[in-house]
């Protein structure tokens, strides 16, 4: 298992403030699951961790500012590309070349969030 953190320093007003900070990875992995440090911003601060290639929103998360651990899971498809309802049909996100974390809405201020993002190596 790998673990990646990802600070992140919004720039703007407050209420408004906006960055991003990208990791690139060694190799490929899954998408695990992430603990989230917010420091004093605003409670309509969203973070989101995305994959970069391809472009994909794997987690937002609005409305919260307290720190807590997040397993973001993607649901599997049919063959016809239907979904399956079923929470046993969740899988990890794999993730391949950069992993960004982006916050959006938020206070400026040094490492408002820091993102401990921990990936399944394959």
């Amino acid at each position: 298992m790998q673990k990646h953190v990802i600070s992140v320093t919004p720039v703007g007003a407050t209420g408004s403030g906006t960055g991003s900070t990208s990791v690139t990875l060694d190799g490929a992995g899954k998408l695990y699951g992430a603990y989230l440090d917010f420091k004093a911003v605003t409670s309509d601060t969203c973070v989101r961790l995305e994959a970069l290639s391809p472009a994909i929103s794997m987690f937002t998360l609005t409305g919260v500012n307290t720190d807590g651990w997040y397993f973001p899971r993607e649901s599997v498809h049919t063959g016809t590309g239907a979904s399956y309802t079923s929470t046993a049909a969740l899988i990890q996100y794999p993730v391949i070349g950069s992993l960004v974390v982006r916050v959006g809405s938020s206070s400026a201020s040094a490492a408002a969030v820091t993102a401990y993002v921990y990936m399944d190596e394959i």
